[in-house]
């Protein structure tokens, strides 16, 4: 498969990829809609590993923006690598986990999810913004450590079969809200609910309902907005 714009492995099509003799077996893809499918076992038995990620609709989504740094980066983490163990009662032990250098907010990663010490470099391969990196695909036979993808299924894209999630999905992210409201500062308060705003400079007024697109379709008025905040404050 293509990787960006180069002969490079696709995460997207092969789960498994032939590498050259002596090169390190390429990405697992564990997608987020598969619960079944962890990382726990890596986790128990890897000392350090590196993640990319998927949003599920090619390269031109990046989780170096809050929110999908929030949706597609931390909670696929939380899914895979910290759900696991906390569903037997206990913490994860502490890994490196490395993670493409992008920008952007990537490196706000370690304090949504602290379990793990986060590496910040540009050998890890990830797609971002029509652009992919490594783009010599021979610097993916010689990666030290294993590599895995998580991928997002499109759960923030916009296509309408994800409008209606299913239930476990739904309950994964109340028990990511739960477990970052267990550690957050003011844990012990009244704090119940998080309102995480997407307004970037000047944003027209989008109306709930309206079929529009990208960041548009996620950004309330401001008089919505208010109106929002003070409901969950009752």
């Amino acid at each position: 498969g293509n990787w960006g714009n180069c002969n490079c492995p696709s995460l997207v099509v092969a789960s498994t990829l032939d590498q050259a003799d002596g090169g390190r077996d390429a990405a697992r893809v564990l997608h987020i809609m598969n619960f079944s499918d962890t990382l726990k076992d890596e986790v128990e038995g890897l000392p350090g590993f590196a993640i990319s990620f998927d949003l599920g609709f090619g390269a031109l989504g990046c989780p170096n923006g809050f929110y999908h740094m929030i949706m597609n980066a931390a909670l696929p983490l939380y899914a895979k690598l910290v759900r696991p163990f906390l569903e037997e009662g206990v913490q994860p032990p502490r890994r490196t986990v490395y993670v493409n250098a992008m920008g952007g907010v990537i490196e706000k990663l370690g304090e949504v999810i602290p379990e793990f010490d986060f590496v910040y470099v540009p050998w890890v391969p990830q797609c971002c913004a029509l652009e992919c990196f490594p783009k010599d695909s021979d610097a993916l036979e010689t990666l030290p450590v294993p590599w895995f993808a998580l991928h997002s299924d499109s759960i923030s894209g916009a296509d309408p079969l994800f409008y209606t999630l299913d239930t476990d999905y739904q309950q994964l992210v109340w028990d990511f809200r739960d477990h970052i409201l267990g550690w957050a500062p003011g844990a012990d308060g009244l704090l119940r609910h998080i309102y995480i705003s997407r307004r970037d400079g000047d944003i027209a007024d989008v109306e709930v309902g309206e079929n529009t697109s990208g960041c548009d379709k996620r950004c309330l008025n401001m008089t919505i907005e208010e109106q929002l905040i003070h409901a969950m404050d009752d």
